[in-house]
C-alpha cells in the first residue's frame, strides 16, 4: 500500500522522540524546521553539499533561531574530498526543483552541471565525534542517487538509528547509482525493516521509511498504530474533505495543549 510516508516519519518523530535528527541533502532547511516543530529539544543537523544552497541556509535567520546546525559536507561512505555536480539553474517554472537536483553522481539526462570539489564525511564518524554522542537518531535522506553510499557510512551507528526516511530510485537516473533493491538489501543487513512507501514520481522515484528491527520488536503495537494513523490521515487528506480538516484542527489543538 502506498501512502504519505512524510506523515509517517513525523508521527514517528513525535512518538519516539530521538535525541538527534540528520537532514541529509537538506537543500533549504525546510524539513529541518518541520522536525523542530516535533522535537523542540533535539539536536538537528542539516547537511548540504551544494555551496549555493549552503550559503543561503547560513543566511536564513529562521534556521539560526531554531538552532538548526548546518554542515557544508557531502555525507557518503568515506571522509575526504569528492567531486559534486551542481545542476545549473535556468529561468522558468522548473527552476525550484533544480536547486535540489545536484548530486555526487552525474546525471543520465544530459542536463548541464558544473563540478566543484567539496569535503565528504561518513555519518558514523561524525556522530561518534560529537561532544555528546546521542543514543537515538532519526535520518531523513534526499541525496539524488547517492543514498546507498550514505548507508554504507552508518554501519557503526546503525543500532542507534531508530528509523529513517529516504528517497530511492527504481530506474537509473544518475550514472552508476544503486537502485531500491540494492538499498533494501543493505538496510536489511544493517538491521532495518521496511514499513512504508510513498506515492512518488511514477514508478521511478519515491520515498520509503524503514525502522530499526529492535525498535519495532520492542514497540510493535505502537509502530503498527502509527502506521495505521499515517494511512488514515493520508486518505482523509486526499478524499476526506471536511473530515480531514476537523481531524487536523483537533490534532493541532491537542499538540498545543501538550506544550
Amino acid at each position: 500500500m502506498k501512502f504519505n510516508v512524510n506523515i509517517l516519519f513525523y508521527l514517528l518523530l513525535e512518538r519516539f522522540r530521538p535525541e538527534l535528527v540528520c537532514d541529509i541533502g537538506s537543500c533549504d532547511g525546510r524539513n529541518s524546521l518541520r522536525f523542530r516543530n516535533f522535537l523542540p529539544n533535539a539536536r538537528i543537523f542539516a547537511f548540504e553539499a551544494n555551496p549555493h544552497n549552503y550559503n543561503a541556509m547560513r543566511n536564513d535567520v529562521n534556521l539560526a533561531q531554531n538552532k538548526i546546525e548546518i554542515i557544508h559536507k557531502a555525507v557518503t561512505n568515506s571522509a575526504g574530498k569528492l567531486t559534486f555536480n551542481i545542476l545549473q539553474l535556468e529561468n522558468g517554472a522548473d527552476e525550484a526543483w533544480r536547486t535540489g537536483g545536484s548530486s555526487v553522481r552525474s546525471r543520465n539526462d544530459g542536463l548541464p552541471t558544473v563540478q566543484v570539489e567539496i569535503e565528504s564525511i561518513r555519518l558514523d564518524e561524525f556522530i561518534e565525534g560529537l561532544d555528546r554522542a546521542p543514543q537515538s537518531l532519526a535520518l531523513w535522506i534526499d541525496v539524488e542517487g547517492a543514498a546507498y553510499e550514505v548507508f554504507e557510512g552508518i554501519e557503526r551507528i546503525a543500532n542507534r538509528v531508530q528509523f529513517l526516511h529516504v528517497e530511492v530510485e527504481a530506474k537509473e537516473t544518475w550514472s552508476g547509482q544503486k537502485l531500491v533493491t540494492d538499498i533494501d538489501a543493505l538496510l536489511k543487513r544493517l538491521g532495518f525493516c521496511f514499513v512504508g512507501r510513498g506515492f512518488g514520481y511514477k514508478k521511478i522515484q519515491y520515498d520509503v521509511v524503514y525502522i530499526n528491527r529492535r525498535t519495532f520488536k520492542n514497540s510493535r503495537l505502537k509502530v503498527m498504530w502509527i502506521i495505521g494513523l499515517a494511512v488514515l490521515v493520508t486518505y482523509l487528506e486526499r478524499f476526506g474533505g471536511g473530515a480531514y480538516l476537523r481531524l487536523k484542527a483537533s490534532y493541532l489543538k491537542s499538540r498545543s495543549r501538550g506544550k
